[in-house]
């Protein structure tokens, strides 16, 4: 007889924690093991459910591999023209993503697919700059001086007037904006959280069913993220969009992430995103230069990378010490004489 491969006594019953512990999103949608032996129904519901939530706690992804890969993105914003920035949440309003995701628990989760971390698609960025844009700042409104100048806006920077096709009156182009995947900065914490509808039968009977007090309340556990630290990035399509205009369309994102929030059950304080301080932007922008002078020296020939060390070593040192930097220039003198084309014009350079 052929059973399902997490019944066989040999697999995993759980994906263990920390950097080596996986592809958590892999186990997540391949191997839930809570059906009975015929998969007609839960072997335990709540059993089955919790210990499975339970086992994606804690830090998930590799730190490196994370990193890298916002490096990445980092470097191809730039060079495109695009602005970023990091926005993180706090313990109080934990953020979910991809609920709607078909699973047995109930609320699915999103998962990128190589880094096995929660992360937010660029198309739900998107969503969330138009929604702010439209509802908050008034863009398109009944009651807008500019109404026909809105239209003109949203067209150019998400494609269309309208979200509804019916009610489109410009012609449909690709937007001037370029919203990246949010992708974590370092390995997110995840938690469960409960969520208790109290009037069940009226949702699930789509109204058939009057919402009244005598209805039980159902505790439904779901995977949440705890703490988390995503990179959004935003790039002009073809240099269409002015550098002012990022910045504004940058504030406007982050305004929409810090008030209206990210993900789901944002009507209950989830996924409130709040722009990190200037101490972790610049710490990671060094990192994605010293990962550019790393790849520049590697095609340089040996007597440009004297100068790259030069250049380094005295734009590091310390104003008027020399103690720090004398062993350096050891470093340097012994280079020279080992290099024959070596002269003082190429320093100056």
């Amino acid at each position: 007889m052929t059973i399902a491969l997490y019944q066989d006594s040999s697999h995993p019953k759980a994906i263990s924690s920390g950097e080596q512990g996986g592809n958590a999103g892999l186990f997540w949608s391949k191997f839930f093991d809570g059906f009975n032996a015929t998969f007609t129904d839960f072997a335990d519901k709540e059993t089955s459910k919790r210990k499975f939530l339970n086992s994606f706690t804690g830090a998930r992804g590799n730190s490196k591999a994370i990193e890298d890969a916002a490096i990445r993105q980092i470097e191809l914003t730039e060079k495109v023209g695009g602005v970023w920035f990091i926005a993180s949440n706090s313990n109080s309003s934990p953020f979910v993503t991809g609920t709607g995701n078909s699973h047995p628990v109930e609320n699915g989760f999103l998962w990128h697919h190589t880094l096995s971390v929660p992360y937010m698609q660029g198309s739900a960025v998107k969503g969330i700059l138009r929604s702010w844009m439209e509802n908050q700042l008034g863009y398109g409104a009944n009651d807008s001086d500019n109404q026909q100048t809105d239209f003109k806006v949203l067209q150019a920077f998400f494609g269309s007037d309208h979200k509804d096709p019916k009610k489109q009156t410009l012609d449909q182009q690709a937007g001037n904006l370029i919203f990246f995947d949010a992708l974590p900065i370092k390995s997110p914490r995840l938690k469960v959280e409960i969520m208790t509808p109290h009037m069940g039968d009226y949702y699930s009977d789509k109204g058939k069913t009057a919402p009244a007090d005598w209805h039980s309340p159902n505790p439904i556990p779901l995977l949440a993220v705890e703490e988390i630290s995503l990179l959004f990035c935003i790039a002009p399509r073809l240099g269409k969009v002015d550098t002012k205009e990022l910045e504004q369309v940058s504030t406007a994102l982050q305004n929409a992430l810090a008030n209206m929030g990210a993900g789901a059950k944002t009507q209950t304080g989830f996924g409130r995103l709040v722009k990190a301080d200037e101490t972790q932007h610049k710490k990671l922008q060094n990192k994605v230069n010293d990962k550019q002078k790393a790849q520049a020296k590697l095609s340089a020939s040996p007597e440009q990378q004297v100068i790259m060390d030069a250049k380094e070593l005295i734009e590091n040192s310390p104003a008027n010490t020399l103690s720090a930097g004398q062993t350096n220039y050891g470093k340097l003198d012994a280079h020279f004489q080992t290099t024959q084309t070596w002269n003082e014009t190429q320093l100056i350079e």
